[in-house]
């Protein structure tokens, strides 16, 4: 699997449906156990994400930018999921949070370096320099 921007969150991103702009707006990421959850471009929201496939999420991205570390490129500080157990992860999808699952848009799947395999300890996500993702 390699790393896409969901479809439909480039089209809400022309339409405005990010109400207050990526930059702003708040962005959680969810880890991904990959064999309950694969990246379908038709998702677009986060009801579309099976549960099971949702081992742990974020809080809320801080220090969040978009252009700054390269054209087009959403970036973030450094993150931790706190106290995670299940099965082991694979991947992670950034999305934007509005609190309710049929309105929070979907934006990036990242596949992870090496799987991860929680163990009841916290598990740090460290942003790579050039961002998330950019389009």
């Amino acid at each position: 699997m390699a790393n896409n921007v969901y479809p439909s969150f480039l089209t809400a991103l022309w339409q405005h449906d990010i109400g207050t702009g990526v930059d702003a707006a708040t962005m959680l990421v969810a880890l991904i156990d990959a064999a309950d959850e694969t990246y379908n471009a038709a998702d677009d929201f986060l009801d579309d994400v099976t549960a099971a496939g949702i081992v742990a999420t974020s809080p809320a991205l801080g220090s969040k930018t978009f252009g700054v570390v390269g054209v087009g490129a959403f970036d973030a500080a450094n993150t931790t999921f706190t106290a995670v157990t299940g099965h082991e992860c694979e991947a992670v999808i950034v999305y934007e949070s509005t609190g309710n699952g049929a309105t929070s848009h979907l934006a990036i799947w990242l596949d992870l370096i090496a799987p991860v395999l929680p163990n009841g300890g916290d598990i740090g996500l460290t942003i790579h320099a050039s961002g998330l993702g950019a389009i």
